[in-house]
């Protein structure tokens, strides 16, 4: 499989939002109310049932060469209790392709090492990691551990190379950790999309015209990294 193609939006497929459940607090997120900081109330806390997933999927009929994005617009899929099950209903029942977007703090190694090893290079996921380190990513992805993440990030790389993409927000604190994640994504054959936050956000939007420049020489540096590259 062409990931370089699936992953393009023309390519995308389906979306669906499994969960508003989610163990991070981003700022800037749609559930995350600006002025407390932590889920909005009107937004309530559900998992779609696994008998509805299955329901929707077999309307559908997703062809082998279809795609299904687990998406993360008001909760990340891996906190779903059922998210293996959903992953292996949709890949063995259909042989279509899942994509999932996470934070990487959810779930375990070890779970990152059962998917990659049993569906390959029909799952796909887009690790969220805002930093090299946990004090940078934090910033952003709160509540996020990050030593969880990168080791989840690292397995299921190590099980599915080149499957997986680490991507990054830029804020006027972590920009200068591109090479430092561009190295290690190539060290484990992982792809590294980043670009920079546009939305104000205590005044840590990028705003001098040098680092902008700086992100851009960055970005055509590293464009070999980047999933739509080729």
């Amino acid at each position: 499989m062409d990931w370089n193609k699936f992953i393009s939006p023309k390519n995308q497929g389906v979306e669906v939002s499994l969960t508003t459940y989610c163990n991070a607090n981003c700022p800037l997120c749609a559930r995350t109310d600006p002025f407390t900081g932590v889920k909005k109330e009107s937004i309530p806390l559900l998992h779609i049932s696994f008998d509805v997933y299955k329901k929707f999927v077999d309307e559908i009929k997703p062809d082998p060469d279809d795609s299904i994005l687990l998406c993360g617009d008001y909760g990340d899929p891996m906190m779903h209790p059922k998210v293996e099950d959903i992953i292996d209903y949709t890949i063995g029942k259909y042989n279509s392709y899942v994509s999932m977007d996470t934070n990487g703090g959810v779930r375990s190694p070890d779970f990152y090492r059962r998917i990659a090893e049993k569906h390959q290079d029909k799952v796909y996921i887009n690790f969220s990691i805002d930093g090299f380190n946990s004090a940078t990513n934090e910033q952003y992805r709160v509540d996020v551990d990050f030593d969880k993440a990168i080791e989840n990030l690292k397995t299921f790389a190590k099980y599915n190379p080149w499957s997986c993409t680490w991507q990054m927000l830029l804020f006027t604190y972590n920009y200068h950790q591109v090479d430092q994640v561009a190295e290690f994504c190539e060290q484990h054959k992982i792809f590294f999309d980043f670009k920079m936050n546009t939305r104000r956000w205590k005044f840590r939007k990028i705003e001098d015209e040098a680092v902008k420049q700086f992100v851009k020489q960055k970005q055509e540096k590293y464009k070999y990294l980047m999933p739509n590259a080729n």
